[in-house]
């Protein structure tokens, strides 16, 4: 099950922003990713992405990954 998570992070112009990542967990494992994501909009297409295509929580770095890099990469 994969669950949209929120947190706030700071700069360090003391300017604050909410970020968002994801909270995984099969029963047997629990993963979380922090601040992947400035656009919550984004997080939400990612969880459902990632919920409809039954991706395993032992993969899911591996795609947090490839879109950290996509985004760098824009």
């Amino acid at each position: 099950m994969y669950m949209l998570r929120t947190d706030k992070i700071t700069d360090e112009e003391d300017n604050e922003y909410e970020v968002y990542g994801v909270d995984a967990s099969d029963g047997d494992v629990s993963l979380s990713f922090p601040d992947i994501f400035f656009n919550i909009e984004d997080a939400k297409a990612f969880i459902a992405l990632i919920s409809d295509e039954d991706v395993s929580v032992s993969q899911i770095k591996y795609l947090i990954d490839d879109v950290i890099c996509k985004m760098c990469s824009v």
